[in-house]
Order: C-alpha cells, then sequence, then structure tokens
C-alpha cells in the first residue's frame, strides 16, 4: 500500500516544516523545510463620516490579516499617529492630548459587530486604550480573551470625536503587531485613504471628504447663477447651481440676495436637481 502524508506547523518567522512520509510501510519519513507563512496585514484603509471643522466625526478603520487562521488570544493591533492628539474637545474624552493612558470606546461600522472583539481589559467588549503620551500617539486594539481574528476578511470598527477647529489636511496612520508571536514578527502598514479602496462609488468618498482627518470649513463652490429671459417685463426663470461641503439637513436655509427692487418673485423656490459633492471650499458673500 502506497503512503504520502503532509502536514505543516509554524516554527519561527519565515518558515514552517513538512512532514512526509513515502513509504510502502510507516517506517520511512523524512523531514524538510518547505515555506514559510508568515502573520501580515492584508488591505487596511482608514476613512472618516463628517469632514467639516468642529463636528463630530467617526474615524472609520478596515483591517484584513492573511495567513491567521488560528486563535489570536491577548494580540494586540496598534493604531499610531501624532494626528489623533491634534483634534478638539474629544466626544467622551476620547483622543486629543493628555499624559496617560484612556479607554476609548469603539464603534460598529460595518455589517458585523466587529468592535465587540476587542477589550482594553481583556473583558471589556467594544473598547480600546488609546495612549497620547506615546511618541506617535496610538490606539491599542486588544483582542478580547475569548476573541480570535480570522484570516482573509475585513474587520471594521469606528472612533468617535470632535473634529479640529480649524481646516487641516488628511492624516497618516500606521498600523502594526506581532501577532502574538514576538517583535521577529512584526508587520508594519501604512492605512491606504478611503478612496484609494476598490469599487468605491460614493461621491462624498471619491472627493477626498471620507480621507481621514481631511477636516474643511462649511461652504460652497461651483456657484453659477443665470437666467432664462433678458427682456423687461417678462417672466424670467433664476438657476442657482452649486455645492456644499457637507450634507444639508432638513429645515436648513439658504439666502439668496442682491435681487432689484422691481424684481417680483412669482413662484417658490424649487429643486430640479442634486450635484455631486464639493471638491473644495468657496468663500461666499
Amino acid at each position: 500500500m502506497y503512503i504520502y502524508l503532509s502536514a505543516y506547523y509554524r516554527l519561527g518567522p519565515n518558515q514552517c516544516t513538512g512532514l512526509e512520509a513515502d513509504s510502502q510501510s510507516p517506517i520511512s519519513a523524512r523531514v524538510s523545510v518547505t515555506h514559510g507563512l508568515v502573520p501580515l496585514f492584508g488591505d487596511v484603509f482608514v476613512g472618516q463620516t463628517n469632514p467639516i471643522v468642529g463636528e463630530v466625526n467617526t474615524l472609520k478603520f478596515s483591517i484584513k490579516i492573511v495567513y491567521l487562521l488560528a486563535a489570536m488570544q491577548g494580540t494586540s493591533i496598534f493604531i499610531k499617529t501624532d494626528d489623533l492628539t491634534k483634534v478638539d474637545n474629544p466626544v467622551g474624552g476620547q483622543l486629543g492630548t493628555g499624559t496617560s493612558d484612556v479607554t476609548i470606546n469603539l464603534v460598529k461600522t460595518g455589517s458585523l459587530d466587529d468592535h465587540l472583539i476587542f477589550c482594553a481589559d481583556g473583558t471589556t467588549t467594544g473598547t480600546a486604550t488609546y495612549s497620547p503620551q506615546n511618541s506617535p500617539a496610538q490606539i491599542e486594539l486588544k483582542l478580547c480573551n475569548s476573541a480570535s481574528m480570522d484570516g482573509g476578511r475585513p474587520y471594521e470598527i469606528g472612533i468617535v470625536f470632535t473634529n479640529p477647529s480649524t481646516p487641516r489636511s488628511s492624516g497618516t496612520f500606521k498600523v502594526s503587531s506581532d501577532f502574538g508571536k514576538g517583535a521577529s514578527y512584526t508587520d508594519e502598514v501604512t492605512a491606504a485613504a478611503a478612496s484609494a479602496a476598490t469599487g468605491v462609488t460614493d461621491a462624498f468618498v471619491l472627493a477626498g471628504l471620507g480621507d481621514a482627518l481631511n477636516i474643511l470649513n462649511a461652504g460652497f463652490a461651483g456657484l453659477s447663477l443665470t437666467q432664462s429671459v433678458p427682456f423687461t417685463a417678462s417672466a424670467n426663470v433664476l438657476t442657482l447651481q452649486f455645492r456644499t461641503s457637507k450634507e444639508m439637513k432638513a429645515m436648513e436655509k439658504f439666502t439668496l440676495s442682491g435681487f432689484s427692487e422691481k424684481a417680483t418673485i412669482v413662484s417658490d423656490l424649487t429643486f430640479v436637481s442634486v450635484g455631486t459633492v464639493v471638491t473644495e471650499t468657496a468663500a461666499v458673500d
């Protein structure tokens, strides 16, 4: 009878061993180093939900790990950037400056409750540790005692805070971990902007407004005003086209000024179409 067996298990960085038995009896066997399965990050993205100064925002992280199908109890993932210290009056005391560790809350941003697999203290789900005193500042995502992360799928989490009070460009975020295997296994990547993800169709994200800590003043852009008839004493239609840098909610108002006192408004303002989001702000008198 012909027997062929193959088994792999992890030894150390960049290597594993293959155990093969190839014989008509179980006596003959050989061991050889074949190939390595090193813990690595796959796609890592960071985005935001609101780019407007002084408003509540949510940082959204999407983290995928490859070659890590087994349980990862006690493993931590670190998000590092000094840009975290530049937010103002954070919601619930999260982010911003400080001299000691702070426990922060994570929120759900995807279809699954991925935030609940992280525990700052090992047992309190949906929490992480923020260390503003470190250089750079960092957020530690520590897996709960009974949790694990499967390889090959993105895990999505969010952190709520208040935007800086002045505009600024998007931040840079480093994501690293040793996957619980020691320093020689450490992998570190730079999180890509949300607009760089494959298949993005959301105009808000494509315009860069979803890029983390890309903070803008609320305003108008792409303004134009045209009319349909230039003749006196004739019914005329003024068409105003504009874009805004934020979502306009119900009951928020626009003000149009500069009309001649001889002009008579004969109809209510009508929105005839909705355009795209603004890619840059512009001053309006």
